[in-house]
C-alpha cells in the first residue's frame, strides 16, 4: 500500500465522521500537517503546535492497519486539545 499525506488526509476526515470521534470537535484536516515516516520504532506519532499526525510506510501494508494507527493518532490529538494527561505516551512529539 503506497500512503501519500492526501490519503493520510482522507483517512483522518473519515476517523472524525465516527463515534466518538465525531462528537469531540477535532480540527479539519486542512489544519493538521500529514506525513509518511520511515519509522521502525513506531507506527505513527502526533505532534502538537502545529497539529502533526506522521504514519510509517512499514506498519501499515494494508488499510485496516492504517485505520488503526491513525484512529490511534487522533485519540491523542483529542487528549492534547483536553489537556489530559496521557502516560506512557512517548511518542507524542512535544518538543
Amino acid at each position: 500500500m503506497h500512503l501519500t499525506p492526501e490519503s493520510l488526509a482522507a483517512m483522518y476526515e473519515l476517523v472524525k465522521t465516527l463515534a466518538p470521534y465525531s462528537k469531540w470537535g477535532l480540527p479539519d484536516s486542512e489544519d493538521v500537517e500529514f506525513h509518511v515516516s520511515g519509522f521502525r520504532n513506531r507506527n505513527g506519532d502526533y505532534s502538537p503546535n502545529p497539529h502533526v499526525i506522521r504514519l510509517s510506510y512499514h506498519s501499515t501494508d494494508h488499510i485496516g492497519k492504517a485505520l488503526e494507527i491513525m484512529a490511534h493518532e487522533v485519540l491523542h490529538m483529542a487528549q492534547y486539545l483536553r489537556g489530559l494527561d496521557t502516560p506512557n505516551t512517548d511518542h507524542i512529539v512535544t518538543g
